[in-house]
């Protein structure tokens, strides 16, 4: 469950470094809305994300984080794909909205399973030890994807993601 998460949390931190330049190629973004927009495209995920996380947690909690997780991988791939095809920073936008829908559950789900599975003493350190490889996996990440973008292009860092995803 945890390597899911870290999974997950890397493919879909491998297009943080291109975000930006993703929509500044984008049709439609002046220089001087550039940078709004994509602070926007970057958070919407986010944003969803934020308002999701408990719905799949109480989803968890009534069908077991199996289930969670595995809709969520597919719903997290399902979303990262079509983003490498976005016509307009709109688009990307409204896509990465859904795709923080997602992106929300495998925390959740992750972190159940580590409550069932760590005894009452070690569940802090076990906490701990999660938390730092998914922060591995964020750090990691946007340092493979910004040179791989400069290698492929940028919209094949999305097909990528979602193939690693898969």
């Amino acid at each position: 469950y945890t390597a899911t998460c870290r999974r997950i949390s890397f493919t879909s931190s491998l297009v943080t470094p291109v975000l930006a330049l993703f929509v500044r190629d984008l049709p439609g973004t002046s220089r001087e809305s550039l940078s709004t927009v994509a602070g926007l495209v970057y958070s919407a995920a986010a944003m969803t994300n934020l308002f999701f996380n408990p719905l799949w947690g109480a989803w968890s909690d009534r069908r077991g984080p199996r289930a969670v997780l595995a809709v969520a991988c597919l719903g997290v791939a399902l979303t990262m794909l079509p983003q490498a095809f976005a016509a307009t920073a709109t688009q990307l936008f409204l896509m990465r909205l859904l795709h923080g829908t997602f992106l929300a559950g495998p925390l959740p789900a992750g972190y159940a399973y580590v409550a069932t599975r760590a005894g009452a003493e070690n569940r802090g350190g076990t906490y701990g030890l999660t938390f730092s490889a998914l922060q591995l996996a964020h750090a990691g990440a946007p340092l493979l994807g910004g040179p791989l973008a400069a290698l492929v292009g940028i919209r094949p860092v999305f097909v990528l993601a979602t193939a690693l995803i898969l």
